[in-house]
């Protein structure tokens, strides 16, 4: 990451702290059955204690703790917010997939536009143990560092409609055991927000693209001739929420959504060279519900469920036994807002 960079965000981050006029902590607690995303051969092949070693449980519980800083500058024309978040993963048991990261940005209101930029450093993301076959011929931790860039700009068509659109950047570092599959992503999506039912309902639609290079020439020749995780992907997304309902002790609003994304590899070698991506396809779709509950001014509670899997469509027909999978994540938090002004 350049220095100057680096420098810049340092200085936004002390002085939003600095000055923040608001604060919010949010806790959560859950727990998901598949930590490392295993599929249903590698489960079987954990619990019978035939692989997997590094794997201290499958399932897991995880605390995440975010700490959100920010101010708001206004006049009658104009709103301008600056923030910055800290976010911290601390696993129970499979304490390598620990994280930290880092989201600064603004959001800001012009007139009737809405305009929200981030930018954001996800290092660390440690998935699994993969066999490192043109380094060390052992199975190695794979693991990046992320960089995002994100910007949405949202319009009101009419009252109770707005438009959104997103566009966001990845570029992806790996460890130096797997860096042939750096690459960037370009994600560009566009939604609506309809309050003409009670409650809200959203309905998105994203295309991604992934681009496996590399400034290293050796590793760049080996996605070119050999293997390349290359990939384009459409996603469809709908969320509704219901309106806030009152009780004699707590209010209270549940949420709905679901998430499919189809993926299509690009890579033009043959299936003997890439077995791995070579005429695949994957297919993810999640489920979630759940419910934010009002108790006091400044503090709420989150429920929510995840349910999530992976299928996979190729000519290898071992890579479905390895790449499928289930996953189940239960959560709750809580959120809480300190206001400065």
């Amino acid at each position: 990451m350049n220095k100057y960079f680096v420098l810049l965000i340092g200085l936004v981050f002390g002085c939003t702290i600095l000055l923040a006029q608001n604060l919010s902590i949010d806790y959560q607690l859950s727990y998901t059955d598949n930590a490392f995303s295993l599929s249903k051969q590698d489960l079987d092949k954990f619990d019978a204690n035939q692989g997997f070693s590094y794997i201290e449980t499958s399932d897991d519980i995880i605390q995440t703790i975010n700490l959100r800083f920010s101010n708001s500058y206004r006049n009658k024309d104009y709103r301008i917010t600056p923030a910055i978040s800290l976010t911290n993963d601390v696993y129970l048991n499979n304490s390598d997939k620990n994280k930290l990261n880092l989201l600064a940005g603004f959001n800001s209101r012009v007139y009737k536009t809405f305009i929200d930029f981030r930018y954001g450093w996800y290092p660390n993301n440690y998935t699994q143990k993969y066999l490192d076959t043109d380094g060390t011929n052992k199975y190695e931790k794979f693991e990046y560092d992320k960089n995002l860039y994100k910007l949405t700009v949202k319009y009101p068509i009419t009252k109770r409609l707005d438009v959104e659109l997103y566009g966001k950047y990845e570029g992806y570092y790996h460890n130096k055991y797997f860096t042939e599959y750096d690459g960037d992503a370009l994600t560009t999506g566009l939604g609506l927000f309809s309050k003409y039912q009670p409650g809200t309902l959203s309905v998105f639609y994203y295309f991604k693209q992934f681009d496996n290079n590399s400034d290293n020439a050796y590793n760049q020749r080996i996605i070119d001739t050999e293997r390349d995780c290359s990939y384009d992907s459409d996603a469809f997304e709908v969320e509704y929420t219901f309106p806030r309902l009152y009780t004699n002790y707590v209010d209270y609003s549940p949420f709905l959504g679901f998430r499919i994304e189809n993926s299509i590899y690009q890579s033009k070698h043959s299936l003997e060279s890439d077995p791995i991506h070579a005429s695949r396809e994957d297919t993810v779709i999640k489920v979630n519900a759940g419910t934010t509950i009002y108790v006091f001014k400044n503090i709420n509670f989150k429920l929510d469920a995840i349910q999530a899997f992976r299928r996979v469509s190729s000519n290898n027909e071992n890579l479905k036994r390895l790449k499928n999978y289930d996953k189940l994540q239960i959560c709750a938090g809580v959120n809480y807002l300190f206001d400065f002004k």
